[in-house]
């Protein structure tokens, strides 16, 4: 089920720039190019930043609340390999950087005990791009993918307008949690998981991209009763990126899902990014989802296979079950399976995904969750480590 605690993960991917460190005066400078959201960001993926970026009341010169907050962050950040600039000139035109919102996701339960049984979890993905920009194409050269969410727990159901509401102040409000400013606000972590990685590189610095989400008819079926599985598929994939960042600490090609390439569209323009061909390609396969119940619980179960493709040959079949982390004490009659299953299979992506850590404790999960042929698959996991990702 969703964790309950609060938590923010975030995934920074480290660009590498060939050539000696650059000192503060020499670091290479790009040019503010605008907030955007991505092509899995239509209306019905980022609702809320989508209303944001229309705004009805913009500013004297024209921009939005939420493009002011985003403009206002990334040239007050401390990048450490890039210099950014809000003016154009000569030597740097082609070079730009945006935020790129990809998805937003609200999800609930309701527990069968407590003062404040309505627990929602709210998502935000998103990631720090920089780009070169020429006459025949735009390519994307450095990217730091983040996922930041919040579990909040209620005494009463909260309606659309409520939800949209507390995604709203992800983007716009600086809440202070923790003695820390902005722990909830979607672009302070962003600024703070790319200041000290994110660059002006060559090229792009990995051949890693999550490629394709599948499901088997039964679990398409049950899962399609409250999800359009498109946009589905689509966080899934998005989600799996930053994890994936995140444990290893490499880049990771955005994921587009039989596309290369990537459309930003932003409040009055819209751009193409191409993406790099991907050598490392991961995938899941969702076989199964099932509800039933235990002594004390209920449990709303899923599995699934993640695979990784080596230059196109299968290095990795992974058949992973959520098993006893799929269930909770919830009120009877309340639950709606097609609504939770996507809660667990979020939760089992971000503990798979960390299968590729260098850490071992990050890697306790697949080592109790795995299915079968379980030595074949642990090997499978560490010789991806070691040849995708240079770990042990």
């Amino acid at each position: 089920m969703l964790p309950k605690n609060f938590m923010i993960a975030y995934a920074a991917l480290i660009c590498i720039f060939i050539g000696l460190p650059a000192t503060s005066q020499e670091r290479p400078e790009v040019v503010w190019g605008g907030l955007a959201i991505s092509s899995f960001g239509n209306s019905a993926m980022a609702p809320v930043a989508q209303a944001l970026l229309n705004c009805s009341n913009p500013s004297v010169s024209g921009s939005c609340a939420i493009e002011d907050m985003a403009k206002e962050m990334v040239l007050d950040a401390d990048f450490e390999k890039i210099s950014v600039k809000n003016a154009y000139a000569e030597d740097r035109v082609n070079y730009l950087i945006s935020i790129v919102i990809d998805a937003e996701k609200v999800t609930s339960v309701v527990l069968g005990e407590g003062d404040e049984p309505y627990v929602y979890q709210f998502l935000i993905l998103g990631s720090l791009v920089v780009y070169e920009v020429s006459p025949e194409e735009t390519t994307l050269l450095s990217s730091v993918p983040i996922s930041v969410y919040t579990d909040r727990y209620y005494r009463n159901r909260l309606s659309q307008a409520q939800q949209a509401d507390v995604i709203q102040s992800m983007y716009l409000e600086q809440e202070s949690y923790k003695g820390q400013i902005g722990y909830y606000n979607f672009f302070s972590n962003l600024i703070s998981a790319a200041e000290p990685v994110i660059d002006r590189p060559l090229k792009f610095g990995s051949g890693v991209k999550f490629t394709q989400v599948g499901f088997n008819d039964d679990a398409a079926k049950a899962l399609s009763k409250a999800n359009n599985l498109d946009h589905l598929s689509n966080l899934l994939a998005v989600w799996a990126t930053a994890n994936l960042a995140e444990a290893t600490g490499q880049p990771i090609i955005p994921a587009t899902l039989g596309a290369n390439d990537l459309k930003l569209v932003f409040r009055d323009a819209e751009i193409t990014l191409i993406l790099p061909d991907p050598l490392y390609e991961f995938d899941m396969y969702v076989q199964a989802v099932d509800t039933y119940k235990n002594a004390s619980y209920t449990c709303f179960d899923v599995a699934a296979y993640y695979g990784v493709k080596v230059f196109g040959e299968m290095a990795l079949d992974a058949p992973i079950q959520h098993g006893d982390e799929s269930c909770a004490f919830l009120e009877s009659g309340t639950a709606v399976p097609a609504e939770i299953y996507p809660a667990n299979l979020l939760v089992q992506v971000q503990q798979v995904m960390f299968g590729f850590s260098p850490s071992s404790d990050d890697r306790q999960y697949i080592r109790s969750h795995i299915v079968q042929d379980r030595e074949s698959v642990l090997t499978g996991f560490k010789n991806i480590r070691e040849e995708v990702f240079n770990g042990e």
